[in-house]
């Protein structure tokens, strides 16, 4: 079983369940698949050259709503998103940067997906044919020199570019998706293919259910998964960057939890003119989500 990863550290429970054995006492034999450069994982997980992947939750709602053939089955982790300011910014909060530039790595991504959704708290229309902001696309790893040099007024992005301006003591978060009115418990997600789900339900559930166990994993061993993606080579960051930003999430996985969230994150997502006009927030939800009779 293939899985499409990219090296994020905010996947640490796919390798804590891949590298502690998680995934074979679950009678998996998973081998894990590093995404090239400009690869379309959304696209892969879909054909089923992949089995699954991890994904942020507002990233795939468009896709699938637009006909992929995938599913989302719990939320893994929460805390990996931020919009992060200079720390001599003038923008004290997020209504401030109404007709600034913002830096993404691309156009919809989760970060200017999940961010879009407090420009819209804040009066301002997120869209980027709106004009009211200005979206400006970077190369991930370059969006914090963006950020020093003054191109942007802010990055939004996922970690670990998001959080690592702040460790490095010259940035600060104006926002993230653990707070404020849009707060989640879950940004990442396990995306697995549909057919597979259809097919061999029970394979996607032991799937499933080994993912949110490497979870948990993570969150009871912070310091010894921080070193194995470090020493395994999984991440590009040190042992104490990637100490300090698992430190900042929190691992509760839950099945029954996304489903709870999905449905009012995709009525207001639609506020921001990202889905096609007339969504049904019911019926995408039921469309995104796959019940597999978790009960975590």
């Amino acid at each position: 079983m293939k899985i499409i990863e990219g090296g994020g550290i905010c996947e640490a429970p796919l390798y804590a369940a891949k590298y502690t054995g998680i995934f074979k006492d679950f009678g998996l034999d998973v081998e894990l698949i590093r995404s090239a450069a400009g690869e379309d994982t959304k696209d892969g997980i879909s054909s089923g050259k992949y089995a699954a992947g991890p994904g942020i939750f507002f990233s795939w709602l468009k896709p699938i709503e637009q006909g992929l053939d995938v599913k989302l089955t719990l939320g893994l982790h929460e805390g990996c998103l931020r919009l992060v300011i200079m720390n001599d910014s003038p923008y004290e909060d997020v209504q401030k940067l109404r007709g600034q530039r913002i830096g993404v790595a691309s156009i919809g991504d989760s970060a200017m997906s999940f961010f879009s959704l407090d420009l819209l708290d804040a009066g301002i229309n997120p869209d980027p044919e709106a004009g009211e902001v200005e979206w400006v696309v970077y190369d991930r790893d370059l969006l914090p020199k963006a950020l020093q040099d003054g191109e942007v007024a802010a990055i939004a992005a996922s970690d670990p570019v998001a959080l690592l301006p702040k460790l490095d003591g010259y940035a600060r978060e104006l926002a993230n998706n653990q707070q404020g009115l849009n707060a989640q418990h879950y940004c990442c997600a396990t995306a697995i293919n549909g057919k597979l789900i259809r097919d061999e339900p029970e394979v996607a559930r032991a799937l499933s259910e080994a993912w949110a166990e490497g979870s948990r994993y993570v969150g009871a061993n912070i310091d010894e998964i921080a070193r194995l993606e470090v020493d395994e080579g999984l991440v590009a960051a040190d042992y104490e960057d990637v100490r300090a930003i698992l430190s900042t999430y929190g691992f509760n996985p839950s099945a029954k939890g996304l489903r709870e969230e999905i449905e009012p994150g995709i009525a207001k997502f639609a506020k921001t003119g990202y889905l096609d006009a007339g969504t049904d927030p019911k019926q995408l939800a039921d469309l995104v989500y796959a019940d597999l009779g978790l009960t975590f």
